[in-house]
């Protein structure tokens, strides 16, 4: 459900993404890089937690412990969900919620 186009457009080259389709900043400091791929994971896996399908397909990028998330979701609700799930993440510093809400009918 990620909108590749969208995306495109968001992300410099100094993104890499991993397997899930989430991204984390290239930094010299190895060990924020480290803390941020640990993050990247917690914050991918309690939005899978969720039980949304939708939640499931965000992109997740993490830069600092700040964590931003990506994409579509069906309704505000779920836009919530994402982003409280994520905050509830320990070593989360901040939340930029780039969702954006579509209503398919």
């Amino acid at each position: 459900m990620p909108d590749t186009l969208l995306a495109a457009a968001r992300h410099e080259a100094a993104f890499k993404t991993n397997l899930c389709g989430s991204v984390v900043r290239d930094r010299p400091n190895g060990q924020e890089l480290n803390a941020d791929r640990k993050l990247m994971d917690l914050v991918t896996r309690a939005l899978t937690a969720t039980g949304h399908a939708a939640l499931r397909a965000l992109e997740v990028e993490i830069s600092g412990g700040v964590v931003i998330l990506w994409g579509r979701v069906p309704n505000y609700y779920q836009k919530q969900l994402a982003q409280e799930a994520a905050q509830r993440v320990e070593g989360v510093r901040g939340i930029a919620n780039g969702l954006e809400v579509v209503c398919c009918r």
